[in-house]
């Protein structure tokens, strides 16, 4: 609304994608809020982020009241011989275990290399605590995790010769 050209008055409005098109615009996604009896009340604001035809991020501030502020991020990039996924989430003071900092880091990568001959998979999940999940996780499937996977996967594949290297290790939560 504006007065003799000046606004005074300002209403966001929401922009549609259209199917029509295929470019993808940065802003805030659906937000969610909720209450538990351990957490209190609960809200989080998704801001997606465009940054190129081939990256993305998300930056999801969330507010727990009776634990304080957690920050969580998405990272995704895609190209023709990679891809992956690199996520985050951090607590610097949960109000309800002492002041202590809580995290999770999770790492998903996948390459190509040598004319599609090497292939190399990465994918590393680490929390700080064995309650994390139980105390910000959203559904049934990550509350009840039990065990994080820690691995790297590497495969060449030659006309006579082939490697196969495998490393693994769990982060057990109890």
């Amino acid at each position: 609304m504006r007065i003799l050209n000046t606004p005074v008055f300002y209403i966001p409005y929401i922009v549609a994608p259209s199917p029509l098109r295929k470019e993808r615009k940065s802003g805030f996604l659906t937000p969610t809020i909720g209450n538990s009896n351990e957490s209190g009340f609960d809200s989080q604001i998704p801001y997606y982020i465009n940054l190129s035809s081939n990256r993305d991020a998300t930056i999801t501030p969330r507010v727990l009241s009776k634990r304080g502020a957690l920050l969580s991020s998405e990272f995704r990039y895609l190209d023709a011989d990679y891809q992956g996924q690199i996520t985050g989430s951090f607590i610097a003071d949960d109000d309800l275990r002492n002041g202590d900092s809580r995290s999770l880091l999770s790492i998903n990568h996948q390459q190509w290399a040598f004319q599609n001959k090497a292939h190399l998979k990465v994918n590393y999940n680490v929390v700080s605590d064995d309650d994390y999940f139980s105390d910000f996780g959203s559904d049934t499937s990550s509350t009840s995790q039990r065990y994080l996977q820690q691995f790297v996967d590497f495969k060449y594949r030659g006309r006579q010769q082939s490697l196969n290297v495998y490393v693994r290790n769990y982060q057990v939560l109890f």
